[in-house]
């Protein structure tokens, strides 16, 4: 008992599993077809992840409900076109895209346990890198009940709407066939964004730390530079070059999962949106289209995937700018008061910093980041202005 209060109180250093435990549950539908357990479990176990049967076969019996919510959806866009198909065509953009990325997942669940694994080893080998903690108990405490407050929160906000939609709306086969598929679908792009901000804001707390045990180094290096060993001030950098270069190749196996199918997926996915849906709400203000209740709770949905993804582009773009500030630390040091061989770690780790940042790319089609948001809002007020025209020469 008394281990069970203080896990609750406390998360522990560099401990993944504990700091990432809420999303993991929630990342098991669809996204991550693997058990996990650590030290801290119930019962203890060295930490590890398991691929697991039931969670693939869980992926399959969501991915055959979305399949059958398109079929019913295609029943119910007979006759002539009118608003309600277009919403219905959203829907089964939403349901076949969700297939499509869950046999992505599906089909590289290896590379997610090579990731996870390979943070559980970094933590374990931390001492060879030359820190202490690369995950504080604090922050990962701190990260720990973001997750959960948000997960908590979007589970009350579903059970919410759902009932409000089962109440306001005339329930039959077709309508509780077509809820089951938008649940579904929304709980399997949650658990889709809730990964991706766990893993975002994970790896911008271990970078940021690494960047404060270089900056803290030298700091200290510059203050006792009589007294310090040039060997030792080399080995060190080359540690934490070390450090920053295994947690670059980790995060980049997240880049390896997700791309480029997923990224290019969702960037087309909410341009059309927005597009579709910004010409819909003009319509719909001068008359020409009808709003629907169960309309109202798919719009919903759909602007709160518009603003998951745009928080995805900013927390990416934070993630490539950590290095900013130690980057400009490192200019500014005095390289003529260091040996020749200490001058040249620094430029060293000046160049690896430049030239690794931890970016995000769909085959370098696009970079994900606050630019690609830019992007697709000029494009879609563009096309939203040419629809417009359109319909007023139509109307003519």
């Amino acid at each position: 008992m008394a281990t069970q209060i203080n896990y609750q109180r406390h998360t522990p250093n560099d401990c993944i599993i504990c700091t990432t435990r809420p999303m993991l549950y929630l990342s098991q539908i669809n996204i991550y077809q693997a058990t996990f357990h650590c030290y801290h479990s119930n019962p203890p176990s060295k930490p590890h992840f398991q691929p697991s049967k039931l969670l693939k076969m869980v992926t399959f019996a969501c991915s055959v409900i979305l399949l059958y919510g398109v079929i019913n959806d295609l029943r119910q866009t007979y006759g002539k076109f009118a608003s309600r198909h277009a919403l219905i065509y959203t829907e089964i953009i939403y349901n076949v895209e969700t297939i499509i990325c869950n046999c992505i997942f599906w089909a590289k669940n290896d590379i997610r346990l090579l990731e996870s694994h390979g943070l559980i080893t970094l933590m374990k080998n931390k001492f060879q890198f030359g820190v202490n903690v690369i995950l504080p108990g604090p922050l990962a405490k701190k990260l720990h009940d973001v997750l959960f407050y948000f997960i908590i929160f979007f589970l009350i906000e579903e059970v919410i709407m759902s009932c409000v939609a089962l109440i306001l709306e005339q329930v039959n086969t077709e309508f509780l066939v077509r809820m089951i598929a938008i649940e579904v679908f929304i709980l399997s792009n949650a658990a889709l964004g809730f990964y991706c901000m766990q893993c975002l804001l994970m790896y911008e707390i271990m970078f940021e730390r690494c960047f404060q045990e270089i900056e803290s180094f030298l700091r200290d290096a510059f203050a006792s530079r009589e007294t310090k060993n040039p060997q030792i001030v080399i080995d060190k950098l080359q540690k934490l070059q070390r450090l920053y270069m295994s947690l670059r190749r980790n995060y980049q196996l997240n880049e390896e999962f997700l791309q480029p199918g997923v990224l290019l997926l969702y960037s087309v996915d909410i341009c059309l949106l927005i597009i579709g849906y910004g010409y819909w709400i003009l319509m719909f203000f001068e008359g020409e289209v009808v709003l629907l209740k169960f309309d109202v709770f798919l719009i919903m949905k759909s602007a709160a995937f518009v603003v998951a993804f745009y928080f995805l582009c900013y927390q990416v773009q934070k993630v490539s700018s950590t290095a900013d500030n130690i980057l400009s630390f490192l200019f500014r040091c005095r390289l003529t008061k260091m040996s020749p061989f200490e001058s040249a770690q620094i430029e060293m780790l000046v160049n690896t910093l430049i030239l690794q940042r931890p970016t995000m790319k769909a085959s370098d089609i696009l970079t994900i980041g606050t630019g690609l948001m830019a992007t697709i809002s000029g494009t879609a007020l563009t096309y939203v202005l040419v629809a417009l025209q359109f319909t007023t020469l139509w109307a003519k």
